[in-house]
């Protein structure tokens, strides 16, 4: 499985990402992600009118944060962001958990997608369980060996 195919499982399977906008300083925010595709476009729905879009549409350059840490897996993915009106987008992406978000669903006034264009990705992938890595960390300490933790692994989309 190449890099990218397992960044964007790695991605599809924890669902939320923390979005990094530049500001006078850094904001992160919480978004559940809509869709990611092959290519490393990564949707979040959002409404036109908020502070991440304004902070977007000055400076694309953002950071996607996803953590799963119940799974030990981790990505931090450096993107540009652009905002979609795509209606067709937006119906393709839409589920019904979104109506949590958007109490009057795709009808929601400013309805956008926030398309973040992965440009390099790096992410920590592991099988192991808590257990397993709590083992691992005490015999590298008590042998003075490196932890196996998981792999690492890195890729650019273009």
């Amino acid at each position: 499985m190449k890099n990218t195919d397992k960044i964007i499982k790695i991605a599809k399977d924890i669902g939320y990402a923390f979005i990094v906008t530049q500001t006078d300083g850094l904001m992160g925010r919480p978004m559940r992600m809509a869709e990611i595709t092959e290519e490393g476009k990564a949707y979040f729905y959002t409404v036109y009118e908020t502070n991440k879009v304004d902070e977007m549409e000055r400076n694309p350059d953002v950071l996607v944060l996803f953590a799963d840490t119940s799974g030990q897996d981790y990505i931090s993915a450096q993107g540009k962001a652009s905002i979609s009106f795509d209606n067709d987008k937006i119906d393709e992406f839409w589920s019904v958990a979104n109506n949590a978000f958007f109490t009057e669903g795709k009808k929601t006034k400013g309805l956008c997608l926030i398309e973040v264009s992965m440009t390099h990705v790096e992410a920590w992938d592991t099988t192991k369980n808590m257990l397993q890595i709590a083992w691992d960390i005490s015999f590298s300490m008590r042998d003075g060996h490196q932890a196996n933790l998981g792999e690492q692994i890195s890729a650019d989309f273009h």
